[in-house]
């Protein structure tokens, strides 16, 4: 089994993983069945000094849903066949640094409003810089990254399967909607 998975997400952005299974054996396979059985999203703070943890923070639940009939199944896999599936997942976490942004941005947006309402040199200055530090925050993108990845049997299988786990850069595609179109890239050479 191979299992594929992006090194970055973003949020509201589907998260696309794909499981592949190959039978190598000289017989044919029966009954393959991967299921995902839900959703969680929870959050941890711990605390460090000097690189060692110092506390380790609750590990408090956000979101979680169960999912029902969700199974890839195929019946008989013969020598040589493989099966794929893509699943995508909806990355549903808003960071702390995306709240603050969004929350900035709304704020730097009233400030341009309100000074559009009457002329005045000093409101005209200060609404150019509004508009010049809302213009530098939707350079900023905010990108989550993977950092380890945990494969299970469930019980009741008869079988512990081999597995890989490759973890892949992100699309051209996913690259592009990522990258703000009106800002500077700079590339640091040493």
């Amino acid at each position: 089994m191979k299992i594929i998975l992006p090194k970055y997400s973003f949020f509201d952005e589907d998260y696309l993983v794909t499981i592949s299974f190959e039978n190598v054996s000289d017989k044919p396979i029966y009954n393959i069945e991967h299921k995902i059985n839900g959703v969680v999203q929870s959050k941890q703070i711990n605390k460090y000094k000097n690189g060692v943890l110092v506390k380790e923070g609750d590990n408090d639940e956000i979101f979680s849903e169960d999912f029902e009939n969700t199974t890839i199944s195929t019946g008989q896999l013969d020598p040589g066949e493989k099966i794929v599936a893509t699943v995508a997942i909806k990355d549903i976490w808003k960071s702390i640094a995306e709240e603050k942004m969004d929350n900035s941005k709304i704020a730097l947006d009233c400030v341009s409003l309100l000074t559009c309402i009457k002329t005045n040199p000093v409101l005209f200055g200060i609404g150019a810089v509004a508009k010049a530090a809302n213009s530098i925050l939707n350079c900023f993108v905010v990108t989550h990254a993977l950092e380890c990845v945990d494969v299970a049997t469930l019980p009741g299988s008869t079988v512990a399967i081999p597995y890989e786990v490759e973890v892949v850069d992100i699309s051209d595609a996913m690259k592009d909607k990522a990258t703000p179109h009106n800002c500077k890239v700079v590339k640091n050479v040493v």
